[in-house]
């Protein structure tokens, strides 16, 4: 009745702050569920309900995301951030309690194991990324992705010298390609997403499939003697964790990073990038150029206006 009342968004301002504390409390009385003894107790039952847990789902949401064709990437860190056991499990768990459906020892290391799938799934999504660029590396999985590998990579990027590596071939990666050819300037591109690096193939580019935060794919793509990085990336993170270790292997790299947002320059920069475009910056160039264009502003004053929105984020002279 109220979500179909002409008041529905007032009640919603309303109650919000009350979802974080009920959602605190929910969290807080899950971990008082746990129980140190019954886990001394059933220590092997309770570590094999967590396991089959957590590889069982993750298995599960990896194949499903595989087969919507998502990059591997993102099946990856879906399949590990899904891992744990939802909330609703336990409403269904305590449903069944004294129905005699579930002995008890078993319903206790399940609980256990549910709460600790909650627990350990921090730390397993920060390995998520690291897991998503060995994959690439297991003989099966070659064969199914049918795309060279960026372990492949050494024997025709030796060759090169100064060259380009780019990551990502998206929109940005095949504009910046294709200049490059154009220009006759070599370089490789590196991306975890398959598709991509099968049209890339296709179109006469050096395309490896790889993820290019992994040191040892760098490497593989001579990045200790290239000229240049250029991450173009939708991932912040990826690109920051990918400038760390591009920087830690080749101290004299030039690196540029293309980012969405501009809290995203900071942490770039810091990480070790030597130029940082922010394409919500460069968007605001060109909204406002257009606007003043249409009102038959000078050329000259459009150009003026457009260096003053990025100074904001520079240091310009």
């Amino acid at each position: 009745m109220v979500a179909g009342s002409e008041y529905r968004h007032q009640a919603l301002a309303d109650l919000i702050s009350f979802r974080e504390v009920f959602a605190s409390i929910f969290f807080v009385s899950i971990g008082m569920l746990l129980v140190p003894s019954i886990i001394m107790e059933n220590m092997f039952l309770v570590l094999a309900v967590l396991v089959a847990i957590l590889v069982g789902k993750s298995a599960i949401v990896f194949v499903a995301a595989k087969t919507l064709r998502m990059p591997l990437r993102v099946c990856m860190m879906t399949a590990v951030a899904l891992a744990q056991v939802g909330e609703f499990s336990f409403v269904l768990l305590f449903s069944v309690q004294g129905s005699g459906l579930i002995d008890i020892s078993l319903e206790n290391s399940l609980i256990s194991a549910a709460i600790l799938s909650m627990f350990v799934t921090p730390f397993a999504m920060s390995f998520g990324p690291r897991l998503a660029a060995g994959l690439g590396k297991l003989p099966r999985l070659r064969q199914m992705l049918e795309v060279e590998m960026a372990e492949d990579a050494t024997s025709s990027v030796c060759k090169m010298q100064d060259h380009v590596i780019i990551g990502g071939y998206g929109f940005a990666g095949r504009e910046l390609s294709g200049a490059l050819k154009d220009h006759e300037i070599p370089h490789v591109v590196v991306d975890i997403n398959v598709e991509n690096v099968r049209r890339a193939s296709e179109e006469g580019v050096k395309a490896f499939f790889g993820d290019v935060t992994s040191q040892d794919v760098l490497m593989r793509l001579g990045a200790d003697y290239a000229g240049e990085l250029v991450l173009l990336v939708n991932d912040p993170g990826a690109a920051e964790q990918a400038v760390r270790v591009a920087r830690r292997l080749a101290p004299g790299l030039h690196i540029m990073v293309r980012t969405h947002y501009l809290l995203d320059i900071e942490p770039i920069l810091a990480a070790g990038a030597d130029d940082v475009v922010p394409a919500e910056r460069e968007a605001a160039v060109e909204v406002a150029s257009l606007v003043l264009n249409r009102h038959q502003v000078d050329a000259r004053r459009i150009a003026d206006h457009g260096d003053r929105i990025r100074c904001q984020t520079e240091e310009c002279p």
